[in-house]
């Protein structure tokens, strides 16, 4: 082996000790700062954790803004559309330059005539005589005159059958009375309703219940039912026609039906 080849194995050799006693050094120290790591109390432990940077939290307090904006805009996004549906649900929309949004004339229309008929037979005085094919025989005299004395109405009853009411400013209406039964359904006012519908007409009411007995509230309220519906369906020229009310079980099989005469 020549002289040259000699010094370069040993320089390698020195090179890869170096190497190794570094190595050796820099593992030696990491276990110490371990060790001492963990003699330290974990109060006190947290001082030596670096703290965020000012640019960090100026960072993510921009990306939180950012976040912050963008749920605020999806907000108003959902709250404008539910609005828009609403309103061309009722058709409340306007005309914009010419735009006409989609209507239902005949629901637009129907819709107004009952609230036009509605104020005007609250307010007017008037004298209603029911045909004896609108008149209902199953409530009683007492029941009559609590309906009569709750609406401010006086009611005869004709020797043809037929009944003669006369009213001032009367204080309730059909329209009135199926919303309050619905609205009050399954409560201690009506227990045994769940629901109440009606048609166009207000001639013909389907109630679901829950027991064929009624309550005294619920009996009076059929009374109330048949003598508003009379009225109505002769303001409305509905006079040959009769008002039934069936009631239905959960499965929607037929309980019970009450009809006017016919």
């Amino acid at each position: 082996m020549s002289i040259e080849d000699r010094d370069w194995y040993r320089k390698d050799y020195e090179k890869r000790r170096g190497r190794a006693e570094r190595d050796d050094l820099r593992a030696k120290r990491q276990a110490g700062i371990d060790a001492m790591w963990n003699e330290v109390e974990p109060a006190r432990r947290r001082q030596y954790v670096p703290k965020m940077s000012s640019n960090s939290k100026r960072r993510n307090s921009f990306f939180h803004s950012i976040i912050q904006f963008l749920g605020i805009l999806a907000v108003l996004a959902v709250s404008a559309a539910v609005v828009f549906y609403v309103l061309d649900e009722h058709h409340l929309l306007p005309d914009i330059h010419g735009l006409k949004w989609p209507q239902i004339p005949a629901r637009t229309e129907r819709i107004s005539e009952k609230n036009d008929r509605k104020n005007a037979n609250k307010s007017a005085e008037r004298t209603v005589v029911i045909p004896p094919n609108l008149v209902y025989r199953g409530s009683s005299q007492d029941e009559i005159l609590d309906f009569a004395t709750r609406t401010g109405c006086v009611i005869s009853q004709h020797t043809d059958g037929s009944q003669k009411i006369y009213c001032s400013n009367l204080s309730m209406d059909i329209y009135e009375l199926i919303s309050s039964i619905g609205q009050n359904c399954e409560s201690s006012t009506y227990p045994h309703f769940i629901s109440v519908d009606a048609n166009d007409d207000y001639t013909e009411f389907s109630f679901i219940v829950n027991d064929i007995t009624m309550s005294s509230n619920e009996r009076q309220a059929m009374t109330d039912l048949f003598l508003l519906a009379g009225m109505n369906a002769v303001e409305s020229g509905h006079t040959e026609t009769r008002i039934t009310v069936t009631f239905l079980n959960m499965k929607g099989s037929l309980v019970r039906q009450l009809q006017t005469d016919s």
